[in-house]
């Protein structure tokens, strides 16, 4: 995809110079990697060099990852910068951007959780000199979104068609309750959208019903994810019923000798992540680079502990 006019430089999270720079920055925190640092800004010098030329908005290859990761920078201290100053005129097309999605009588998924993936960070943003105007369109913007997301997708039967987006849904909902929102927000939509999914997981753990449907695998990867929204939101009843679920999938598939969807690279992560939230140098150098876009949902949609203590640069 073409991301800047005359230019072939992919600036994005998914493939671009924002994500190569959150890799180097994130491995020089863990381990003190200097060349992992250097590399990092001198990406970064090249992003700003590019970025006022950039024409995609999105979430994976343009501005709102790339203002995502520098308000992700600034809050973990891999930068000493005022987000604020920095993403101005960014925030302003990304305004623009979302106001034009918010009055579609149809939503898109996909286009509103990358909304929701720019809102919540930057709603966490702690800046000197902040300007009270410029916060509250990020708090009306983000509450509007969710809203709109809970009332139109959440409700109704769960079925195949649809399980994949209540769970994404789902997982977001949790990411925002442990970080910026209250759960009185979101508790008429989520309950019983979590009862109803967790019944439809017990109901079909055979791969009989589940064949025709959706893949095997991708089936697996939901309940696991499921399991991770459930351990973030914190609810011990849900979280004895969806370990249950996955231990009699995991079962089913050595049964009939599909161990490879339960020993593939995504799979192990999204386990090794439930049983220990933090970010470690081997998730890093393994499925942060053979998997980037599954390590930047886990990044916006589950709280990870990230280690290491080396000061950026100024």
């Amino acid at each position: 995809m073409k991301l800047i006019k005359h230019i072939d430089v992919k600036l994005g999270l998914a493939d671009g110079l924002a994500g190569s720079i959150l890799l180097n920055f994130l491995i020089s925190h863990n381990n003190g990697c200097l060349k992992s640092r250097e590399r990092g800004e001198s990406q970064l010098d090249k992003l700003t060099d590019h970025i006022d030329s950039t024409e995609d908005i999105s979430f994976a290859n343009g501005l709102m990852g790339i203002g995502w990761l520098i308000e992700f920078c600034a809050q973990n201290n891999l930068l000493y910068i005022n987000s604020d100053q920095i993403l101005e005129d960014i925030e302003d097309i990304i305004y623009r951007h979302t106001l034009t999605k918010i009055y579609c009588k149809q939503i898109e998924v996909d286009k509103f959780l990358e909304l929701i993936n720019y809102y919540q960070i930057r709603s966490l943003s702690r800046n000197q000199n902040e300007v009270f105007y410029r916060k509250m369109p990020i708090f009306k913007l983000l509450n509007t979104l969710v809203n709109r997301l809970c009332k139109e997708i959440l409700i109704g039967e769960t079925h195949f068609q649809n399980l994949e987006n209540k769970i994404r849904i789902m997982l977001k909902m949790s990411y925002l309750r442990s970080t910026c929102m209250s759960e009185r927000l979101m508790m008429n939509n989520f309950y019983p959208t979590m009862e109803q999914t967790l019944s439809f997981f017990e109901e079909n753990c055979d791969e009989v019903a589940i064949k025709g449907q959706i893949s095997l695998s991708q089936y697996y990867e939901l309940a696991v994810l499921l399991s991770l929204t459930i351990k973030q939101f914190i609810n011990s009843s849900w979280r004895m019923r969806i370990e249950e679920i996955c231990v009699n999938l995991a079962a089913k598939f050595v049964l009939i000798g599909l161990n490879t969807i339960l020993e593939s690279d995504e799979n192990i992560f999204l386990n090794q992540i439930y049983r220990i939230p933090i970010l470690s140098e081997e998730m890093l150098n393994n499925i942060a680079k053979s998997n980037r876009s599954l390590f930047i949902c886990i990044l916006t949609n589950y709280r990870l502990k990230l280690i290491g203590n080396l000061a950026p640069s100024s």
